[in-house]
């Protein structure tokens, strides 16, 4: 195996491109470097391959935060990528099986885990199990789950996927450490304004 694959268009472990499609943990690492990538986004990217994700980072070279969304990987070596490229406080995670998320609180602790919660009742199972920051959304009792993770040194982030500005609004005075949006330039936007 080369390393990981960076997947950026994708749903789940599921992807579709014009010259192949299906779970990506059924294909060995020379077939997912022959598909093309590019092709979707513009004829201009024709053959673009599947980024790797230590080229990924490498490229991006510590200018922006990383929310690895893990559906499948090998944990040892996703660790062994973050710490030799010195990105442990620049990055959180979140699984969604809850096999990786315990994985990942045993074999590094000092990474941060991020685990969803609906209820102040939720944030402390999330605390219990290790999480470092949890994530909810505006229809969650959001003021509760905030003083809930401030009082446990946890950090807090709001999803709101819908591009609506009075919601896009609400996140940010919610008070969240961070926002989880779809339509980010019509956030910042709004933000910055």
């Amino acid at each position: 195996d080369q390393g990981l694959i960076a997947l950026w268009r994708h749903h789940g472990t599921h992807f579709s491109y014009n010259n192949g499609q299906g779970r990506i943990y059924d294909w060995n690492s020379d077939d997912l470097d022959q598909l093309d990538a590019g092709s979707w986004f513009s004829p201009d990217f024709r053959g673009e391959p599947l980024p790797r994700l230590e080229a990924f980072l490498d490229w991006i070279d510590h200018r922006i935060g990383l929310f690895f969304d893990i559906k499948w990987a090998s944990l040892p070596l996703m660790i062994e990528i973050i710490r030799s490229r010195r990105l442990e406080e620049e990055c959180f995670f979140w699984f969604g099986r809850d096999r990786f998320a315990d994985e990942l609180v045993a074999l590094a602790p000092d990474l941060t885990l991020k685990l969803n919660v609906r209820s102040v009742a939720d944030v402390e199972v999330a605390h219990r199990r290790g999480g470092a920051m949890v994530e909810f959304g505006l229809d969650d009792d959001v003021t509760g789950i905030i003083s809930a993770a401030r009082a446990l040194g946890m950090q807090t982030m709001i999803l709101q996927k819908e591009d609506n500005e009075q919601l896009f609004r609400a996140a940010i005075d919610s008070g969240a450490d961070l926002i989880n949006c779809d339509h980010a330039d019509r956030f910042i936007a709004l933000r910055d304004f």
